[in-house]
Order: C-alpha cells, then structure tokens, then sequence
C-alpha cells in the first residue's frame, strides 16, 4: 500500500533523502573508479596500436628518418630508388605510422639536398661528404 504525504513526517523525509545522497556518493565513487579502469584498458590498446595520442612515439636515442636515410644509403653508394630505401629503412629499425611512407621519404630526400644526391629519376644516394 502507498503510502500517503501525511505518513511522511520531515525526519523521515531527511532520512530518505540522506539515504539517496548516500546511495549517489557511492555510484559516483564506483563511476570514478570505473573510468579509470576505462582509461587505462583504452592506454593499454593505444599502446598495441602504436597511438597513445594518435601517432608513435620515437624513443628517446632513436634516430630521425634523414639519420637513417643517410646510414642506409651510405652502404648503397650506386643509390636505391625510393620503394628500396622505404623497405632498407625498415629493416634497419625505422617505424612509421604515416599511411603514406613513401610521400615522407621523397618529402626528406627533397629537403635534405645537402645530404643526399639524386642520381637519376627516382635514384638517391647519399653525398658522404657533407655530413
């Protein structure tokens, strides 16, 4: 049976109500708890998938793609084309998350004039020389 406004006097209306204040400080601590755990299952997933923020990060001591660059096709000095020094960078241990590796190659191939040579179309070597 419902009950009725005249059954509830104000001392049991606060004590319903400290109740439901009760009962939300204790989800809210258990809301809490749970988004941290979210938070840390999702860090844990960005670090499989190589984007804490969106992109890998390079380690500290790693070395930048032009470095690379310059070490590999420093062992090829009749030069590689650049689908060969992609695939030489790599192995050495370069990592990338761009989804266009190769526009990034050429990007630094271009930039770095002092550094590489071009020998033909699409042919670099690097100018041991200038380093």
């Amino acid at each position: 049976m419902a009950r009725g406004k005249a059954d509830l006097s104000i001392s049991k209306l606060r004590a319903f109500l400290d109740q439901q204040m009760d009962k939300k400080r204790t989800l809210l601590r258990e809301r809490k708890r749970l988004l941290k755990a979210v938070a840390k299952v999702d860090a844990k997933i960005n670090a499989l998938e190589g984007n804490g923020s969106g992109r890998p990060k390079r380690g500290e001591g790693s070395k930048s793609l032009v470095e690379v660059m310059k070490e590999t096709l420093g062992t090829f000095p009749k030069g590689l084309k650049i689908p060969q020094i992609m695939e030489e960078v790599q192995k050495a241990g370069y990592v990338s998350s761009s989804d266009n590796f190769r526009a990034i190659v050429s990007q630094a191939l271009i930039r770095e004039k002092k550094a590489f040579t071009k020998l033909d179309r699409g042919l670099y070597t690097y100018k041991k020389s200038n380093d």
